[in-house]
């Protein structure tokens, strides 16, 4: 079993970003509040989500409503920011 919330997310979520699909790392992954902490979301499993560093810094302290709106946008999956590396 995973060791870490982040890891049993991760292991979870098929090792995936949730937003943008692309295969991710523990190094590179971070855990999302779907609604954030500072808009009265809670500190629950079911609030949280592993995604890339680059998509959660992007959505930061976004409101649902707006997170849900890149979504539907992208129709689904969201083009990843990060650039590829080497």
């Amino acid at each position: 079993m995973a060791k870490s919330q982040l890891q049993r997310l991760l292991w979870l979520q098929g090792n995936k970003c949730f937003y943008c699909k692309k295969s991710l790392k523990p190094a590179d992954a971070s855990i999302d509040h779907v609604m954030p902490k500072s808009l009265g979301g809670k500190d629950i499993v079911e609030n949280k989500v592993v995604c890339c560093k680059t998509v959660n810094q992007l959505f930061a302290d976004m409101p649902m409503k707006e997170k849900l709106r890149c979504l539907i946008q992208w129709e689904g999956v969201l083009p990843c920011p990060k650039p590829p590396s080497d």
